[in-house]
């Protein structure tokens, strides 16, 4: 499928950008652009969760965000997300739960208090 833009193969990889283009992304090997994406209004997917990893690491340090993997709320009290971001296997560390923390209902990560609910794991 061909980009209209640029007249190009859109790239495919599975990172996911959460801050504006920066030297970072191409560090990670993420694209500089979202293919296909649309704004969404606040509120629109209350089920999605931002999984943040508490301790300091390379990602953290660089982008002053601390989400690493996302989830969707299933239950009140259970978060479907994938096995890898909880993998010693990725960074080591990431198995301990209690370095962890869920964000609901937050709409730019960038901005801190924008009425995201904050829960310790």
């Amino acid at each position: 499928m061909e980009d209209p833009e640029e007249g190009a193969e859109p790239a495919h990889n599975s990172h996911i950008i959460v801050k504006d283009v920066s030297d970072f992304t191409l560090l990670l090997g993420a694209s500089r652009r979202i293919v296909n994406g649309q704004a969404f209004e606040r509120g629109q997917w209350p089920f999605l969760v931002s999984l943040h990893y508490l301790k300091p690491n390379d990602y953290t340090i660089h982008t002053g965000i601390q989400h690493l993997c996302g989830g969707s709320l299933i239950d009140p009290y259970w978060v479907f997300t994938a096995a890898h971001c909880y993998s010693d296997d990725l960074s080591e560390g990431f198995s301990e739960v209690t370095q962890w923390r869920a964000v609901l209902g937050e709409y730019n990560q960038l901005i801190k208090d924008d009425g995201g609910q904050t829960v310790e794991i």
